[in-house]
């Protein structure tokens, strides 16, 4: 899986995005899941938890070669990343001259959210030796709830995106040269001898 300072590089590509919306800024709070939660401003909370989904069904796959009559193996895990998008029903601007409707704010967050992770994530999760799993449909989905107690709708937007990250080994020996095995080469000697009419050869392996 990716290491903490990895992921919290995604959380940092999702605070950097634009979410203004119809020419105000809704002032979008971008968390780390966990760390904090707002209902008064649009909030994202970007989280992270392992899959019990597996990719291979042993953990020591042959997957190619690596040198010599030794192979390299590999293992992918599969880790779940989820950016929750909540806004309330009806959401001021900072300047309380405007009201947006939360709904559709909500899923703009979401969509502009959804854009960035299938434009540039693919990217980045390269240089971690990770990718996004295309097995599953990366959509935007309405988990939005009402609070009869309070009257009030909290709409929230999730979007599910699978990272896999592998990892690759082989059990090649240190120092270990391919040239080392190659079979010894064969050194032959003729030696000719006469005898009567015809004559005789002698091969010595040496």
């Amino acid at each position: 899986m990716l290491k903490e300072t990895e992921r919290n590089v995604f959380v940092d590509d999702i605070n950097g995005l634009d979410f203004t919306y119809e020419s105000h800024d809704p002032q979008v709070k971008v968390y780390r899941y966990g760390e904090g939660f707002s209902r008064l401003n649009p909030t994202i909370l970007v989280g992270f938890m392992p899959s019990n989904r597996k990719r291979f069904q042993s953990v020591s796959d042959v997957i190619g070669h690596a040198k010599g009559d030794y192979y390299q193996y590999g293992f992918c895990q599969v880790e779940l990343c989820t950016i929750h998008c909540y806004c309330q029903e009806k959401h001021k601007t900072a300047d309380q001259s405007t009201t947006i409707n939360g709904r559709m704010l909500c899923y703009d967050m979401a969509e502009k959210c959804l854009n960035r992770v299938l434009k540039v994530w693919e990217n980045i999760l390269a240089d971690f030796n990770a990718t996004l799993d295309r097995k599953e449909t990366i959509v935007i989905k309405d988990l939005s709830t009402y609070d009869p107690a309070t009257e009030t709708r909290i709409y929230n937007y999730d979007i599910d995106v699978y990272l896999r990250t592998q990892f690759r080994w082989d059990k090649v020996p240190a120092g270990y040269e391919e040239e080392d095995d190659l079979a010894e080469i064969v050194e032959f000697e003729v030696e000719e001898i006469e005898q009567g009419t015809k004559d005789n050869i002698i091969i010595k392996i040496i």
